[in-house]
């Protein structure tokens, strides 16, 4: 018995032991990340005990002076630059809370007329806050810019329609036909003069709104990606995706 006990006491030791290890580490990589992002704001900071000569060449070394203090504060407008800040600083935080405040109410508490409004209302509104548009533009452009390497995927993504044939729980023959839902290839839209549509890919949820990735050429035959996010409506979407093409010949 006094063997098992030492035994388990022993190990219980241990298990603290490597747990206060990793808190040590945890807390040392937390510090050192701390200080990684806290060091821009600590050297300008310290770029204010400097000349303006010592401060154009980054270095810390240096010796500190209160020469540029004395220059800054004998400015007599610097005293109208520091109201005109604290100024618009009070004023752009109260206007945020005056319409931040409701428009939180309204999303988190509030009742909707119809059911399932406010929860998707509420799931766009953090989606633009959490995830805003250009950290999903870069990651569609460079899986689109991978796919568009192989010709099988250009030759999908370029299909005017789609048909097949496929056999029912019956064995009966049932003929498929699927247009594209591109509508610079239905017609419903125009791409500009010298721009040639090759393929996309369009995706619409209550989260995303209306999004198109596309695949186009210009009349030198160099091809070009284009993404358009959050459109409010589709026909919305088309319409700024063909201004986009449009800089490709300006």
């Amino acid at each position: 018995m006094k063997k098992v006990a030492i035994q388990r006491d022993s190990r219980s030791r241990k298990a603290a032991a490597k747990r206060e290890a990793r808190r040590w580490i945890a807390g040392i990589l937390i510090l050192a990340f701390a200080l990684l992002y806290f060091f821009p704001i600590l050297y300008m900071i310290l770029s204010g005990f400097k000349t303006e000569a010592e401060a154009a060449v980054p270095s810390l070394l240096f010796h500190p002076t209160l020469v540029t203090w004395q220059k800054v504060l004998a400015n007599a407008s610097m005293i109208n630059y520091l109201k005109n800040t604290v100024f618009h600083v009070i004023a752009g935080t109260c206007l945020c809370l005056i319409i931040g405040i409701p428009a939180t109410y309204a999303l988190v508490f509030a009742r909707f007329k119809k059911e399932g409004k406010g929860e998707s209302l509420y799931n766009w509104f953090v989606t633009t806050i959490l995830l805003p548009p250009v950290a999903v533009l870069i990651p569609l452009y460079l899986i689109f810019n991978e796919a568009c390497k192989y010709e099988l995927f250009k030759e999908i993504i370029g299909m005017s329609s789609y048909a097949t044939v496929y056999y029912d729980a019956n064995g009966g023959e049932v003929s498929f036909d699927k247009p594209s839902t591109n509508w610079y290839f239905n017609g419903e839209a125009a791409a500009p003069a010298g721009i040639t549509v090759l393929g996309g890919k369009t995706g619409t949820t209550s989260a995303a709104r209306n999004c198109l990735v596309l695949l186009s050429s210009d009349t030198s035959g160099k091809s070009y990606i284009s993404v358009i996010l959050k459109s409010q409506e589709r026909a919305v979407m088309y319409t700024e995706m063909t201004d986009l093409l449009s800089i490709i010949q300006k």
